[in-house]
């Protein structure tokens, strides 16, 4: 982001901060039209919203009108909005290069597309748009209430289920195309409601986002990533909180935990999913090697795919080590028998379980992870810094929620990958809002610095 001390920031015109709430409040799900339901393309509404209102966003950085002051032209007007930072672009250049031996050049274009647009255009959008506290309390409100009706859905899923026997775990994914992309997305954006929850001084506010994350919690039945948000809770009710508050987190989310695992039966058999390393029923059938036949059962218990995909994923990058086999193009390759060898390799696995971080290092090399955690370690030590300038309650809310929203994305990145609709609009909305936070409170710094530096008016 730009660091230029006391250039005066652009307004962005009202009706740009009302398509933005609005972009955000189409975040939690994945509804798209499907050209063609097997290979797609597929239409995002939220990706088509996303394009229009960033195309609107760069249209008047180019040409809106600007406030007086700074340079002039074009660099001056680039020089007046927060840029993605460093290790973005890198990634970008990566993906690009890596996308010059890639097996599907539409594979790649795709993913490289959906780079620029998350977190180029759709981050520079949230990042200059939002940037008063009145701004960044409404944008969590939205997105909040979004969440809301999604899980209210889920909720309405996961009643129908346990009216039957057995029911389906995998049926309770609200607007998402799977439980585990819904699961994951939860696990993004309920820290924020967590914050709230600690932090905020409207006793409304907090009994809505109470509920929320009770109920959001209760309709995660993708393993392991209910866990992840009760350790993520804990951490921020240690972390940023004093010893006594601290207590009663760790005493809520245990009892939350064991309440759940012990006596609701869809979350006990969740649990007990995250336990077995084994797949189960009829979603998967090894598939076929010379000499056997096609729906020939296996010889023994398979490994669940999602773990056993971590031994290809790396034998994908020992293979490939700089750049990977091409951004986009990991599903394409995966379950060659180069990289599977002898393992067993089911025909179907439940979507949306891949490790990010393979991913990223399969596809694009390890300058690819490397670029990807340089972008996440940037805003990790940023959200780590926000707490020390938060001086109003809903500061204090939001910057606990932002550090907890990067610490659940640094650990659920292990058991999905949340770089898809919906979770990379969250995603990039949360990096967006600590790099505002991060940018007024050293504007704010800077002015009272300059203010002391001013001479003072000799006494009289």
């Amino acid at each position: 982001m730009s660091e230029a001390p006391l250039i005066p920031r652009a307004t962005p015109p009202r009706f740009l901060y009302w398509l933005t709430l609005a972009l955000i409040f189409v975040t939690p799900g994945q509804l798209a039209h499907a050209v063609d339901p097997k290979h797609g393309p597929f239409i995002a509404l939220a990706d088509v919203l996303a394009l229009i209102v960033g195309g609107l966003f760069a249209l008047w950085v180019l040409f809106g009108r600007m406030p007086a002051g700074g340079p002039a032209g074009l660099r001056g007007r680039l020089g007046r909005v927060a840029w993605a930072p460093l290790p973005l672009w890198a990634w970008i250049i990566v993906a690009v290069l890596s996308a010059l031996s890639a097996q599907s050049a539409k594979a790649a274009g795709l993913e490289i597309i959906q780079l620029v647009l998350y977190f180029g255009l759709v981050y520079m959008l949230f990042a200059n748009v939002l940037v008063t506290e009145r701004q960044w309390r409404q944008a969590i409100r939205t997105l909040l209430a979004a969440t809301t009706l999604a899980v209210l859905l889920a909720l309405y899923q996961y009643l129908l289920q346990m009216g039957q026997s057995p029911g389906d775990l995998q049926a309770v994914k609200s607007l998402f195309q799977s439980r585990t992309a819904y699961s994951g997305f939860l696990t993004l954006v309920l820290p924020l409601a967590f914050g709230v929850v600690l932090w905020s001084e409207l006793p409304w506010e907090r009994a809505w986002c109470v509920l929320l994350v009770a109920l959001g919690g209760l309709t995660i039945l993708a393993p392991p990533l209910v866990w992840v948000l009760a350790v993520v809770c804990v951490v921020m009710g240690t972390v940023w909180n004093h010893r006594r508050l601290s207590l009663k987190v760790t005493v809520a989310v245990a009892a939350f935990m064991l309440v759940t695992v012990m006596l609701v039966p869809l979350n006990q058999r969740a649990f007990h999913e995250t336990l077995n390393p084994y797949e189960e029923g009829p979603i998967y059938k090894v598939m076929q090697t010379e000499g056997e036949g096609v729906d020939e059962a296996p010889p023994g218990p398979v490994i669940k795919k999602r773990w056993i995909e971590w031994l290809p994923a790396l034998n994908m990058l020992a293979e490939n080590f700089v750049l990977g086999v091409g951004a986009g193009n990991y599903q394409l390759n995966i379950g060659q028998p180069e990289y599977y060898g002898f393992l067993p390799n089911v025909k179907k696995s439940e979507p949306d379980t891949n490790n990010l971080y393979l991913v990223t290092a399969g596809s694009m090399g390890l300058a690819g992870l490397l670029c990807l955690i340089a972008f996440l370690g940037h805003f990790w030590r940023l959200a780590g810094n926000l707490w020390m300038h938060a001086d109003t309650p809903f500061g204090r809310a939001l910057a606990c929620g932002l550090y907890g929203a990067c610490l659940s994305l640094l650990m659920v990145g292990l058991f999905t990958s949340v770089f898809v609709r919906g979770s990379a609009l969250a995603w990039a909305l949360v990096f967006a809002l600590i790099t505002s936070m991060t940018h007024e409170h050293g504007t704010r710094a800077r002015a009272a610095s300059a203010t002391a530096s001013l001479p003072r008016a000799p006494e009289s």
